[in-house]
C-alpha cells in the first residue's frame, strides 16, 4: 500500500497504541498547565530570537519610528472576529 493509503493506515494504528505515560495528565488543570506552558516555551523560543534579530539590525531606532498600537489592533481583532460570528 503507497501513498494516502499508507497514512490512513497508520492513523488507524496510532489510535490503538497507549499514548505516551509522560504526557498523561491526571486532571484539566494538569493538562491546562501543560498546554500553557509548552506554548508559552515554544512561543518564546520563536520570538525570542526574531526580536534579537531585529534587534541586531535595526535597533531601537524601529521602534521609535514604527510603533504600532496593539490596543487598536485588539480591539479591531475582536470586532472583525464578533462580525464574523454575527454573520455566520
Amino acid at each position: 500500500m503507497a501513498g494516502a493509503g499508507r497514512t490512513v493506515k497508520n492513523f488507524r494504528a496510532a489510535g490503538k497504541r497507549q499514548a505516551n505515560p509522560v504526557f498523561r495528565a491526571t486532571s484539566l488543570w494538569e493538562a491546562s498547565a501543560l498546554a500553557v506552558s509548552i506554548h508559552t516555551i515554544s512561543y518564546f523560543t520563536v520570538m525570542a530570537p526574531i526580536a534579537w534579530v531585529v534587534y541586531r539590525k535595526f535597533g531601537l531606532s524601529l521602534l521609535r519610528t514604527a510603533w504600532v498600537n496593539m490596543d487598536w489592533v485588539w480591539a479591531g481583532a475582536l470586532v472583525v472576529t464578533g462580525v464574523a460570528v454575527l454573520l455566520k
